[in-house]
């Protein structure tokens, strides 16, 4: 069976977060929408960013996909959950899965954000987010199917 690409004629059919994926009723709001329109839907729905300072930042507080962090007398690391928190709650569910989530640094001074790496956790690129600034992230899913729990997260900007 050949995939068809999504083209200005395919149908897309967007099911809200309240519906059941195999509900015969598709979000009428949507129904029809290109890609990008989708995709604007996707950025507007976002939810409140999290602010951590410290400690670890859980894959909960991935799923804001905006982390904000106001280092207060130094410099802090935060580390991230293991990759099989990672992996489980963002349902990266096949090898190379990804999933990506920004840390803005809003201290105004010298104070860095570093992203420090957890149990089964590699990170590619430049960990640390400068002051006043912020840092893209994407998380890959490294490990296959029933192999030890492993991701990579690239610093993408």
């Amino acid at each position: 069976m050949a995939l068809e690409p999504i083209s200005g004629n395919s149908k897309i059919v967007v099911h809200n977060s309240n519906s059941q994926l195999g509900s015969a009723k598709p979000n009428k709001d949507h129904q029809g929408a290109s890609v990008s329109q989708l995709a604007t839907a996707a950025r507007v729905a976002q939810e409140e960013p999290v602010l951590v300072n410290s400690g670890t930042i859980t894959p909960n507080n991935m799923l804001k996909r905006i982390i904000m962090s106001i280092p207060s007398s130094s410099s802090t690391t935060l580390n991230t959950g293991s990759a099989t928190d990672i992996i489980s709650t963002l349902s990266l569910a096949e090898q190379n899965s990804s999933f990506e989530f920004t840390i803005i640094n809003i201290h105004q001074g010298i104070h860095e954000v570093v992203l420090g790496p957890g149990d089964g956790v590699m990170i590619a690129g430049n960990a640390t987010v400068a002051p006043s600034s912020s840092g893209q992230f994407r998380i890959r899913r490294d490990s296959a199917i029933g192999a030890n729990d492993s991701v990579k997260i690239y610093r993408l900007a």
